[in-house]
């Protein structure tokens, strides 16, 4: 892991809590995989949580809250591993000065995805966001301590922020 593995764990807790995807356990891969790309990246730990928050909005962007009258949205299922770096490219540029190239965010995500593939993930990320990266220091900062308290150790609930 790294020396990364309770934020990755954390960080797979709340991307399954989220999306349901079939790659990913939180006990198994998806950490793992996080755990591999905080380690290559280098970044500061808000990046990881800004794109916690990239992922809370994209979830509200494509399923938004519904009464108890409408009939719920059906969850559709995605890549948590795609899901993470996506974010977390977007949280970078975002709150980075200087950023990685595509190639080098190839190498972040284990080599899964070409240069052209990491591009084809931030489209995608910046068009399910409607272009709204922006993350005010005080909502990452309530964000972080909300997401570290709730979804430190495995619950068999979460709560929705």
């Amino acid at each position: 892991f790294y020396f990364h593995e309770p934020i990755a764990r954390l960080c797979a807790r709340y991307i399954t809590h989220l999306f349901p995807c079939p790659d990913a356990s939180p006990t198994d891969e998806l950490p793992r995989s996080i755990a591999y790309a905080l380690y290559k990246a280098q970044l500061k730990p808000s990046i990881t949580f800004a794109a916690l928050v990239l992922i809370t909005r994209l979830k509200y962007h494509r399923h938004p809250p519904t009464s108890t009258k409408q009939k719920k949205a059906t969850p559709v299922s995605v890549s948590g591993h795609r899901l993470f770096l996506a974010a977390y490219i977007l949280a970078s540029k975002s709150l980075c000065e200087m950023t990685y190239s595509s190639a080098d965010w190839g190498i972040v995500g284990q080599g899964r995805f070409s240069a052209s593939e990491v591009d084809e993930l931030e489209r995608e990320m910046w068009f399910g966001l409607k272009y709204q990266i922006n993350i005010s220091p005080w909502i990452l900062n309530d964000f972080s301590d909300a997401v570290r308290r709730d979804f430190d150790v495995p619950h068999d609930s979460y709560p929705t922020y």
